[in-house]
């Protein structure tokens, strides 16, 4: 075509020197009028004449300057990432890492997905160095190897014919074992991972083959002894997992120690799907919230439960917003926690127990030492304000009105606070001190 010029590198002059080669061959055969072979032809004999002719080319090639240099062939290997301990995968990566790091060789150690499926990356120089790492235990808790990619599609061919779920709200204190021995109850267990989600474990459960996927099609909730566990089967689909989520409020004030499994008859009557009472951030004792969070499949229900109320162990509980603020100590949607009397009477017992303090250890007494009331575990810049609504605490006492606790406007005010408590504690001192001395 006129105006347009096709190029090539200088490495490929032997193809076009035997492109021409073949075009002029061509042509010869096709003006000669007797029937010769290619031995016969004007371009063999010329071949055949000057044998000399390639290896010169071939030298000329050599010595053009150009050192060829192959590409270097690389080998990868892969491990799922679900296999390996760690929180997110960052940690994973790194503890791969120190697993494989006394093997040289390695060229880059990166996550990341074989047909949608999580795994982790790592390629080598040589195939010996690979198969070294493929020979490695990398976690303790199974024996998932390091595999070439072959092996990882095997894998995920025979995991498709697996059911797995995840379980959430599980405590940290709960008994493994036992719950193993449960859940092997619905089928035969293939692999069973506790993985730490916060202040609970999230428990992953394979089970070999479909036959349970039958018993967790519709079940949002596990009940295991005073444990009630949310549960989301791997199949379900986006729209599925968010409805667990769409309906949700929260049970509030409830009493101490108050387990899920003591709130049956309220989610039957409810027609809760699944139930479960968090942990408190703010406790050092690992204690549990005042509050549980209820989950719905339907608005109907959902706008039923809204603002209900129940008498449980001399207690108001009421449905109220997921995201409703209680109280940090008991519970109750109706004041803050600087109002709060449960709060306000253990920060008098603590008080008492400080002031008598040295009488105790006078007459060598061992009194047990009270709850020293709210004290969070992480520094607020914001403060509760006081919740002028009332509401239902303990029905078997009647709540006081409380004005909220105020600090000192000044320095004057407050100094005069510290002198006055002095003075009282001095006089108790003194008074509890008289009848010894006579």
């Amino acid at each position: 075509m006129e105006g347009v010029e096709f190029t090539q590198p200088s490495g490929s002059s032997i193809l076009a020197a035997s492109m021409s080669s073949s075009i002029a061959q061509q042509h010869i055969q096709m003006n000669s009028n007797i029937n010769v072979g290619l031995e016969t032809s004007i371009h063999a004999q010329t071949n055949a004449s000057h044998p000399s002719q390639n290896t010169t080319s071939k030298e000329a090639k050599k010595d053009d300057g150009w050192t060829i240099i192959k590409k270097t062939q690389r080998f990868s290997i892969f491990i799922l990432q679900d296999s390996l301990p760690g929180d997110n995968i960052i940690a994973k990566k790194n503890f791969v890492y120190r697993k494989i790091s006394d093997v040289l060789g390695l060229i880059s150690l990166a996550p990341t997905f074989i047909k949608g499926i999580k795994v982790i990356r790592a390629t080598y120089e040589t195939e010996a160095q690979a198969a070294e790492v493929c020979a490695k235990k990398i976690a303790d808790d199974n024996d998932v190897r390091f595999a070439k990619l072959e092996v990882i599609n095997n894998q995920q061919h025979d995991n498709l014919n697996d059911y797995e779920i995840k379980i959430w709200d599980v405590p940290l204190d709960v008994d493994k074992q036992m719950l193993e021995v449960y859940l092997k109850s619905f089928g035969p267990i293939k692999t069973l991972k506790f993985n730490v989600k916060n202040l609970c474990y999230e428990v992953v459960v394979r089970f070999n083959g479909k036959q349970v996927e039958e018993k967790f099609k519709d079940l949002w909730s596990l009940r295991f002894c005073k444990y009630a566990f949310r549960i989301f089967p791997s199949n379900l689909i986006k729209d599925e997992k968010n409805l667990r989520f769409k309906y949700g409020l929260k049970l509030a004030n409830l009493p101490v120690g108050t387990y899920a499994a003591d709130l049956k008859d309220i989610i039957i009557q409810m027609k809760a799907k699944s139930c479960f009472v968090p942990k408190n951030r703010f406790s050092k004792n690992y204690e549990k919230e005042r509050f549980a969070f209820v989950f719905f499949d339907n608005e109907n229900d959902f706008n039923n439960a809204l603002g209900k109320k129940f008498s449980f162990n001399n207690r108001g509980l009421v449905f109220v917003n997921y995201d409703a603020v209680t109280c940090h100590v008991c519970g109750s949607p109706y004041h803050r926690v600087r109002t709060c009397p449960e709060n306000q009477r253990k920060r008098n017992l603590s008080s008492t127990h400080e002031v008598y303090q040295q009488i105790y250890s006078r007459y060598g007494v061992k009194a047990s030492r009270p709850s020293i009331g709210f004290r969070p575990l992480f520094p607020r810049n914001s403060q509760y304000q006081s919740d002028e609504s009332e509401g239902m605490h303990n029905w078997d006492e009647q709540v006081e009105q409380e004005m909220p606790l105020q600090g000192p406007s000044s320095y004057a005010e407050a100094a005069k606070k510290i002198k006055t408590v002095s003075n009282v504690r001095a006089n108790v001192l003194t008074s509890s001190q008289g009848p010894s001395q006579s």
